[in-house]
């Protein structure tokens, strides 16, 4: 039994890859801002998977993951299993420093509820059964790209993705370096590159303001590349960021739709019904 929170859009296509029912339950945020649950169906003895992503307003999905599950506790589900394609809090690399809060530790506990937790490129310390789209951007991209290429992460914390891409699309792959200033502006830096006639691959987990993108683009334009491409896992950048990213000098720009957005081009439903199902 498959249910969709409010950001459960690929319950649909998960329900129809795998067979499974998919059934909807009652949500709405009221107007006083308090979430409002209810189970319309029969879920005793049911195992059930939730389905809801934290983007956007990920702190509200939190929440109204909780109430869920909670819900379905309480009138008898079996098993309540969570497929949460992207999951918050869970940048890469982020040294917590002296009075800063440890988010996943927190959600962690919050969340036992759930018997397994199921999620897409997802980095953090956190008991996730953890789902690679490396082999998904790789496929898409590989008819797209001659034989003159190479794919290039902005950041060394996606090193397990640029491999995964690059094993798929059958080239090498490169790694820069990525220096975080504050919350949300960053340095990247790499070594010096002769890439004058490739096809650039820039690829990382996650898209969130497109600085570090930028700052990449600008570093293979010091070369005469014949052209950039951007994918990304989860895109959380606005369309002004992403613009900015095109403006830059990206020729497209890919994501997958763990997250709703306007480059969202690659579909995890599938993978995500083969693994999970």
């Amino acid at each position: 039994m498959i249910i969709p929170g409010s950001n459960g859009f690929l319950a649909v296509k998960i329900a129809r890859s795998c067979g499974e029912n998919l059934h909807l339950i009652e949500l709405e945020k009221l107007k006083y801002g308090e979430k409002y649950v209810r189970l319309t169906f029969d879920v005793e003895g049911e195992d059930v998977y939730l389905v809801n992503t934290f983007h956007p307003n990920p702190d509200e999905i939190i929440l109204e993951n909780l109430f869920v599950a909670e819900a379905l506790k309480e009138y008898g589900a079996k098993r309540i299993y969570g497929i949460f394609p992207y999951i918050a809090y869970s940048k890469k690399g982020k040294k917590l420093i002296k009075g800063e809060l440890p988010p996943l530790k927190v959600l962690s506990k919050l969340y036992d509820i759930f018997e397994k937790m199921y999620s897409v490129n997802f980095s953090g310390e956190m008991d996730v059964v953890n789902i690679s789209a490396a082999e998904l951007i790789g496929e898409y991209f590989a008819e797209k790209l001659g034989e003159k290429c190479i794919v290039i992460s902005p950041d060394e914390t996606s090193e397990e993705l640029a491999r995964g891409v690059a094993e798929k699309i059958g080239t090498d792959y490169e790694l820069m370096k990525k220096i975080r200033v504050d919350a949300e502006n960053v340095i990247v830096s790499a070594r010096r590159m002769n890439l004058d006639g490739y096809e650039v691959l820039l690829v990382d987990d996650l898209i969130y303001t497109g600085s570090s993108m930028v700052q990449a683009i600008k570093l293979v334009k010091k070369s005469n590349v014949k052209r950039i491409l951007v994918s990304c896992v989860h895109a959380l950048a606005d369309m002004r960021d992403l613009l900015n990213i095109y403006i830059s000098g990206a020729d497209e720009i890919v994501a997958t739709d763990t997250v709703l957005s306007y480059v969202s081009k690659i579909s995890v439903a599938e993978l995500l019904a083969e693994k999970v199902f």
